[in-house]
């Protein structure tokens, strides 16, 4: 395998927080794998958060450029790829208040918090990430914790007076493409952060173009 990293603009370099990586076989199967962090609800604005996150994601994923290196045929696009991985803080929230927010995470009621989730509330829509997939949410929100404890931010006393932060599944993973298919996803059990970072397993095969035909193969899980 080869492996080669990509030039996303400005906001790669500026900021190291969209940086994408791709995997290539000399049989011709290419791989994406892109980290994204989204706008926060900061610098996404209130009422129009969510807009601009969908705006930063798309123009991130349009005008992310391959140098391509001796290999002038690898794609030069995240999407033009035969499979790609699009992972991390998201940063998409849950479109309810805050105080319903917090009571539906202590009972767990995940279904009615991901019927508000605002990521599959845009894909429902098709208003982005067109193609992508997203295995079942069946975890807690990820954000935002008491860094080295599973409490919420919210629950401790010292942290009620400051910037109301409710729950949400910021960090996600997204993918696409034929031949990809995912067989894990969940949680880590890493505390440091507030954040608690996700996993995914997969299985993808690819195209191997041969000398007579193509043929189909296992590439890598």
């Amino acid at each position: 395998m080869h492996q080669e990293q990509a030039d996303g603009g400005h906001l790669y370099l500026s900021l190291g927080e969209k940086q994408s990586e791709v995997i290539h076989s000399p049989s011709g199967c290419v791989m994406c794998w892109f980290r994204y962090h989204g706008l926060s609800r900061e610098q996404g604005g209130k009422q129009g958060d969510v807009l601009l996150r969908n705006f930063d994601a798309a123009d991130i994923l349009a005008r992310t450029r391959f140098h391509g290196g001796r290999n002038k045929k690898l794609p030069k696009k995240i999407l033009d790829h035969d499979q790609v991985v699009l992972l991390g803080d998201l940063n998409y929230r849950i479109s309810l208040e805050e105080p319903e927010t917090r009571l539906l995470v202590k009972a767990k009621n995940w279904s009615t918090l991901l019927e508000n989730d605002q990521l599959v509330s845009e894909f429902s829509t098709g208003r982005l990430f067109e193609g992508f997939q997203e295995g079942s949410v069946t975890f807690s929100p990820t954000y935002k914790y008491q860094p080295n404890s599973d409490q919420y931010y919210w629950c401790f006393e010292a942290a009620r007076g400051e910037k109301k932060r409710a729950p949400a599944w910021c960090d996600r993973i997204l993918w696409r493409g034929k031949g990809l298919k995912q067989i894990q996803y969940g949680t880590c059990d890493y505390k440091l952060s507030d954040h608690r970072p996700v996993r995914a397993g997969f299985i993808a095969e690819c195209r191997i173009r041969g000398d007579s035909e193509d043929s189909i193969g296992g590439f890598m899980r």
